[in-house]
């Protein structure tokens, strides 16, 4: 602030002083020197500080055996398609077509509940068959076997005429495995 005359307040000269004599003078290099420092020391605390991590959450607090909790896989979908192949390729080396004898369908309620009674009456009486419940939309069907040509089937057919009158062969996809065994104890049964 000027007075009258042009000269300054001595606030202003005593604020120049200070500032003057702390940064401006060269006697004091030691304490810009300590001062610059210690700024430093304060920055480089803070930053360090602020990186402290609190992991506490991630400790478990009890000793659970039993933890839950969502894990995402991504992976690329490559991969996905040749699992799918694999399997599609091993199912297909343990099955093919081949005849099933058709002994029971049925539709609207309580269908399944008949289809399933059925298949635990078969299993009971031909423990040599194996019994298989389809649904194919709106029927509930039970096959029988694995046959891999008609007269197979036929065979079986014969025996299954009294207790189940109205079973027909019908061509579908069929299980390998242990294929042969079971056909030949199911074709000796009727001699």
């Amino acid at each position: 602030m000027i007075v009258g005359n042009g000269s300054k307040t001595e606030n202003e000269v005593t604020g120049y002083w200070v500032f003057s004599t702390i940064f401006v003078d060269s006697n004091n290099f030691k304490m810009k020197r300590l001062l610059f420092s210690l700024i430093c020391l304060l920055l480089f605390a803070g930053v360090t500080l602020g990186q402290v991590r609190d992991t506490s959450d991630a400790t478990p607090k009890s000793n659970h055996s039993h933890q839950s909790g969502n894990l995402t896989i991504s992976q690329d979908p490559y991969i996905d398609s040749m699992i799918n192949k694999h399997s599609h390729q091993k199912k297909q080396a343990h099955s093919g077509m081949g005849y099933r004898i058709q002994i029971f369908t049925a539709s609207g309620q309580g269908a399944r509940e008949r289809a399933v009674k059925v298949k635990t009456q078969i299993m009971i009486n031909y423990p040599d068959l194996d019994v298989y419940v389809q649904f194919t939309s709106p029927d509930w069907k039970v096959r029988v076997g694995n046959f891999r040509n008609k007269a197979e089937a036929l065979n079986v057919k014969r025996n299954l005429k009294g207790s189940y009158p109205n079973s027909f062969i019908v061509p579908d996809r069929i299980e390998f495995t242990g294929c042969v065994e079971k056909t030949n104890k199911q074709g000796l049964q009727d001699e």
